[in-house]
């Protein structure tokens, strides 16, 4: 029996927990660049933070291609859906981009020249900016929303069917990849993070259940632990992290999926997780140009947990500004557009036959 409805306040406090995880561990880099266990603990629960990032994407991508498929059909719903998720990524993306590539210019010289890199690419997210080096998560959000969107142009039935062949058969191209050590971007083990997600939606869409406190408690002793097991150097899990942190990333939002008809996150938590995409893009780029500039080398900087404790509520806070000042006009405006460019009277006569 399917769900009609998925609840997804918990998803959202999820979110912001994965946004204070990458925060924490760009701020303890900030204000505790000496102190090495700190400095491993908080790198670790930076990717913690992005595979919770990229299976709940997985999850919402799944879920909102499945409802335009179903409401509108494949070419329209393919459309629409292309058109939300690049509305939704790429104008704060530039936003956020622009100053920080200007900051950089003044701190580091050209950092995209000098590392390579042409501007166009980096403005299409077709390369990550070392300005914005948080982008490079957004590159797999791209290409994951192209591979949906040619999924709903070849789909059939409710589309449903068609996301669990691509899930399955996508797992097993990734798992031989990575056993294979091929260096595809589109084999990259990241997405398997995504195929998790995926594998989410489509077991609370058929309303399978099961006790949420108890899974989600599975699921966060699990991640917590595979943090802890990718302590020293998270880069060189490449084969594991997606099973280290992924997996119990999907057991956690899984359980709190099925948690929520018992409990829903307070409206603050949702509030931070709405805003999450905020957060994730304006700490960096306002805690980059610091870290370059070595700011806790100052003396009248006070360095301790307590500062980055609190350098985390600050870039909350800002972020949570951006969501309410800009996020939420852009969507509104993107919205608007939508409804002109899609609407009946704007629609391409089809040839009579």
């Amino acid at each position: 029996m399917r769900e009609k409805n998925i609840p997804i306040n918990n998803v959202q406090l999820l979110r912001g927990v994965a946004a204070c995880l990458v925060v924490l561990c760009h701020a303890t880099f900030l204000w505790g660049p000496t102190l090495e266990y700190p400095r491993k603990f908080s790198f670790a629960c930076g990717f913690s933070g992005v595979a919770l990032f990229f299976v709940i994407s997985g999850f919402v991508i799944a879920m909102k291609a499945a409802e335009g498929f179903e409401k509108k059909g494949r070419i329209i719903g393919a459309s629409e859906f292309a058109y939300n998720r690049v509305t939704r990524i790429y104008p704060l993306y530039w936003i956020v981009l622009l100053p920080a590539s200007a900051i950089a210019v003044f701190t580091t010289g050209s950092a995209m020249e000098n590392a390579g890199l042409s501007y166009e690419r980096v403005f299409m997210l077709l390369d990550g900016s070392p300005a914005l080096a948080v982008a490079w998560t957004l590159k797999y959000e791209i290409y994951f929303y192209a591979l949906m969107t040619a999924l709903m142009m070849v789909g059939w039935g409710n589309l449903r069917q068609t996301l669990l062949i691509f899930a399955v058969v996508y797992a097993a191209v990734l798992a031989f990849a990575m056993f294979m050590l091929l260096p595809w971007f589109l084999t990259s083990s990241y997405f398997l993070e995504f195929v998790f997600g995926m594998m989410v939606f489509l077991a609370t869409d058929r309303g399978w259940k099961v006790h949420g406190l108890i899974v989600s408690l599975i699921g966060a002793a699990g991640l917590a632990y595979g943090t802890y097991v990718t302590l020293d150097d998270p880069w060189s899990y490449n084969f594991s992290r997606p099973f280290l942190l992924g997996i119990p990333s999907m057991v956690l939002l899984y359980g709190m999926i099925c948690l929520e008809k018992r409990w829903q996150a307070p409206k603050i938590a949702t509030a931070i997780g709405d805003a999450s995409y905020s957060i994730y893009l304006w700490h960096f780029a306002i805690l980059h140009p610091m870290y370059i500039l070595k700011v806790w080398e100052y003396p009248q900087v006070y360095t301790s947990p307590t500062t980055v404790a609190a350098t985390v509520v600050l870039m909350v806070l800002i972020g949570m500004m951006s969501y309410r000042f800009i996020e939420i006009p852009l969507a509104n405006l993107a919205r608007r557009l939508r409804i002109w460019v899609f609407s009946p009277s704007h629609a391409v006569p089809l040839p009579a036959e």
